[in-house]
């Protein structure tokens, strides 16, 4: 495994064995993960990704992403929607408990060969406390916290 350009956080999931990392194949497709953050026991259905190509004629059907939900579970394919070179991957899935879990959404073209993937955080939590402090994303080093309030 090639880890030499992994964020930390990356990285330390890389060394324990959570996820593998491939080095995209195309500089030119550029992928950035998504805020994750369902419900456990109840479907998620949203996006996980953006990316973009530098070919403008580029078409949704010209990629296929899959996407490893970090639980364990079965991957399953992604939806690609987008044109003019700006794509985004939607996904559906229910997580059976909570936790953080490394969302990783793998793109190849249509002739097969990986151009490009992206690592995000699916950050699956009962709904807050209030006063608590959520974990919204901590996809590839950035770190977003979401605060509740405590009702007056």
């Amino acid at each position: 495994m090639n880890t030499r350009h992994l964020p930390p956080a990356v990285f330390a999931l890389a060394v324990a064995g959570l996820l593998t990392w491939n080095p995209p194949a195309r500089a030119d497709i550029i992928v950035t993960p998504l805020p994750v953050t369902p419900t456990p026991g109840e479907r998620f259905n949203g996006l996980v990704a953006t990316f973009t190509d530098s070919d403008p004629n580029a078409m949704p059907d010209d990629f296929l992403a899959i996407i490893n939900w970090g639980d364990g579970s079965v991957q399953s394919p992604g939806i690609v929607n987008g044109s003019l070179g700006v794509f985004d991957v939607s996904g559906r899935h229910t997580y059976s408990g909570s936790g953080l879990f490394a969302v990783t959404v793998l793109l190849s073209d249509d002739a097969g060969s990986a151009v490009g993937q992206a690592i995000g955080i699916a950050s699956v939590t009962s709904t807050p406390e209030p006063g608590s402090i959520v974990l919204v994303s901590a996809g590839l080093g950035v770190l977003l916290l979401r605060m509740r309030r405590k009702p007056a």
